[in-house]
């Protein structure tokens, strides 16, 4: 499904029904990751997976700040009339959650950062980024195991 948002058009699945469940993917995939974890909570639980802006099928591919997906992710919510999630974030998408849950306690039950980090990237990790950046722009995803390994 897409839906259209003031920083673009923001991809994303929202299946089942009951108390929602919002999930942040990883750098450098998309809401497709969650596959098993969708499978096993829509049964109990509406999960809302987006394609954060600039993957999958979110456009357009510009910078951004987490402080702006943060604003991104609270305009989502309220345009697909989620109120509260349990917010899982992975990774990258830890680096949104952590900072959603502080400007926007009031839309987080429950919080789930997974294998991330309170802290921003130094400089040489934001070099690694760019890198595997232009690296998966040049040479596609196949190889991205490999990279990540």
């Amino acid at each position: 499904m897409k839906i259209t948002l003031s920083s673009g058009s923001l991809n994303y699945l929202d299946q089942g029904s009951g108390p929602a469940v919002l999930l942040i993917h990883a750098f450098p995939l998309n809401h497709t990751m969650w596959q098993p974890q969708i499978a096993a909570l829509s049964n109990r639980f509406r999960v809302i997976a987006p394609d954060i802006r600039g993957f999958g099928e979110s456009l357009p591919a510009t910078p951004w700040t987490i402080e702006d997906m943060c604003a991104d992710l609270v305009q989502f919510l309220d345009r697909i009339n989620a109120g509260n999630c349990a917010v899982v974030g992975l990774s990258m998408g830890g680096y949104i959650a952590l900072p959603f849950y502080s400007k926007y306690p009031h839309r987080v039950r429950q919080l789930v950062l997974a294998d991330t980090r309170a802290r921003a990237d130094n400089d040489a990790e934001k070099a690694g980024r760019k890198e595997m950046i232009g690296a998966l722009e040049q040479s596609g995803a196949a190889i991205l195991a490999d990279r990540m390994i």
